[in-house]
């Protein structure tokens, strides 16, 4: 039965903070006060871009790579339980907004495990297993607002070596440039047990571009969140 929305009067920049605002509960911060979403401007004008053109909000969450390589933590290399509860809190997130925002929001799951992979000695094949085990379950779970991409969609059936070498290439700093990073960073202060002042500024979301597969985000634009899903390992 397709949600009944009733007209909303109120001005696109209230709208924007509203569902700004609904996101917020969700960010991981260690700061005991919660800013309101007027302490985010950037992500308020993503948002309030896509509410101004009548288009439904478009959010890429990185995240849901694969299962944890220790045995102790999971209890095999598939989508559970975990993932289950965690899609179908994303799902209903996006349908909240659409109580705010007739055309409603989406989630673009980034799935990137194959970036690390290796590294963590998660084998490719049951990346791709996981990825594809997600896909599965968003549609046997009908929750039509979230997809997902990985590196599938960019860089077809490559080898994945080819394909990290790929990223590596495009993405990655220099040797160099993190070493000048670490040398002139400033010290990490000691702990006090009290929170940074920066934290209750810091963005629940980050601009990102869209992925190259969303061709349907026809505007290009996306807003990408930090704010995890619970339940996922």
């Amino acid at each position: 039965m397709p949600l009944t929305t009733a007209p909303d009067t109120r001005s696109t920049s209230s709208i924007s903070a509203a569902i700004l605002n609904l996101l917020l509960p969700h960010h991981r911060t260690t700061d005991p006060s919660r800013a309101g979403a007027q302490a985010f401007p950037h992500q308020l004008r993503q948002i309030d871009a896509f509410v101004r053109a009548g288009e439904g909000v478009v959010f890429t969450l990185p995240g849901f790579p694969c299962k944890s390589p220790n045995p102790a933590k999971v209890l095999g290399h598939l989508p559970d339980q975990g993932e289950r509860l965690s899609l179908t809190f994303l799902n209903t997130l996006c349908g909240e907004i659409e109580r705010i925002h007739a055309p409603g929001a989406r989630v673009i799951i980034c799935s990137d495990g194959h970036v690390f992979g290796d590294l963590i000695r998660v084998p490719d094949a049951h990346i791709d297993a996981y990825s594809d085990e997600l896909r599965a379950l968003i549609r046997n779970l009908g929750l039509h607002r979230l997809s997902v991409f990985d590196l599938r969609d960019v860089l077809g059936d490559l080898p994945h070596d080819t394909k990290r070498a790929h990223v590596h290439e495009r993405y990655a700093p220099t040797l160099d440039a993190l070493r000048a990073e670490v040398r002139t960073h400033a010290p990490t202060p000691p702990s006090t047990g009290a929170s940074p002042a920066s934290s209750s500024t810091t963005p629940p979301t980050s601009p990102a571009p869209a992925p190259p597969s969303s061709a349907s985000a026809a505007s290009g634009r996306t807003a990408s969140s930090s704010a995890a899903a619970p339940g996922a390992t």
